[in-house]
């Protein structure tokens, strides 16, 4: 089989459960070890061959657009799918209908962190004439996939996360006939058309891909937990290891150096400044924010521009990034600035009320 030349790569959701980060930066933006999880991605692809991507916008298009045009390196041409109404991941293959040539082309998911190669997907891809190859995991995820040998029984299990269930990974490998199993109109799930065609006897294929990493950066704590694992795949030659900046590890050794107590990993982002005595632990820190002596992070993304002098937990942003007018006129009634204030948004609890401090 030859190596497909064009693929889709799907940056559309909001990501709600990255919110309010997400509200002015979408998740593929989101640095992984200093670069944007799209850029890793991308990377990944021209690797494979890929020459020719199309990439689907709905979610703060303006940041996501510009960074791909002006800013991003990978010598890939590429295209743009705009959803003024979000397609769903079915949706959106359906409108791309156009980019695939009538040749097998991948699908894949902008916001995960990935370390894979092509060959296990492209060999089951022609051993089993599949009308699509995706990658699984055994361990990790919801696993709600059902497998009978490799073939796709079920995406929905009844007994999800007990043995012999998988994940799916957000990496596709699909064959231009994906598209006669879908509607014409509305937003859908690709799910429903894979759901559809094994209803009508086409071979969906599953690939567990052994020496590989994958990790879905979806939430703050898988965010988190993605960067913990490149750095540890990294220091044991694993998969997963090329995602890693040697350039912020040794900012790290240099932040060490001058006095800034880090625990486990602080991968920091370009113009940020961290006064000495101040304790990092498990943080990510996004361009230019200020860090003070007396701040306590531990297992926080630390938004743009963002200023702390005290403790965090989770994530802390500027509140003029949250696109929320209640929390606005709350903080302006309250005689504070939107743009020279610091919001923490406290983890979810067992109601649906949300819970933020302001500082």
């Amino acid at each position: 089989m030859n190596l497909p030349r064009q693929a889709l790569v799907l940056c559309a959701g909001f990501g709600t459960r990255m919110s309010p980060l997400s509200h002015t930066v979408p998740k593929p933006l989101m640095p992984l070890w200093g670069k944007p999880l799209v850029r890793h991605t991308l990377e990944m692809l021209h690797r494979w061959g890929v020459r020719d991507v199309l990439v689907n916008l709905h979610h703060c298009p303006t940041p996501l657009l510009e960074y791909l045009m002006h800013d991003c390196p990978v010598p890939v041409r590429l295209a743009f799918s705009f959803e003024p109404d979000i397609l769903g991941t079915g949706g959106a293959v359906r409108k791309a209908e156009w980019f695939m040539r009538n040749e097998p082309f991948w699908i894949i998911n902008g916001d995960i962190a990935i370390d894979v190669s092509p060959r296990p997907f492209m060999a089951a891809f022609a051993r089993s004439k599949a009308l699509a190859v995706l990658w699984m995991t055994r361990s990790g995820g919801p696993r709600t996939v059902e497998m009978a040998g490799n073939n796709v029984q079920t995406f929905r299990s009844t007994r999800p996360g007990t043995r012999g269930t998988c994940t799916f990974c957000g990496l596709h490998l699909a064959s231009p006939g994906l598209t006669g199993f879908m509607g014409d109109s509305g937003s859908f799930s690709i799910i429903d058309s894979y759901t559809k065609a094994i209803s009508a006897g086409q071979r969906i294929v599953g690939v567990c891909s052994e020496k590989s990493f994958w990790s879905d950066a979806g939430t703050v704590e898988g965010y988190l937990d993605a960067h913990r694992r490149v750095l540890s795949s990294y220091r044991r030659k694993l998969p997963g290891g090329r995602l890693m900046s040697r350039r912020l590890l040794r900012r790290q050794s240099e932040l060490k150096r001058a006095g800034v107590v880090i625990d486990g990993f602080a991968a920091v982002g370009e113009g940020v400044g961290i006064a000495p005595g101040a304790r990092v632990g498990d943080t990510v820190v996004w361009d230019g924010a200020e860090i003070g002596p007396r701040a306590d992070l531990v297992d926080v993304v630390v938004g743009t521009g963002t200023k702390i002098r005290g403790k965090a937990r989770r994530m802390v942003l500027r509140a003029c990034d949250v696109r929320d007018a209640e929390l606005h006129a709350t903080l302006e009634t309250a005689g504070f600035r939107p743009e020279k204030t610091t919001v923490q948004p406290l983890a979810p609890r067992g109601s649906a009320r949300e819970f933020t401090r302001a500082a």
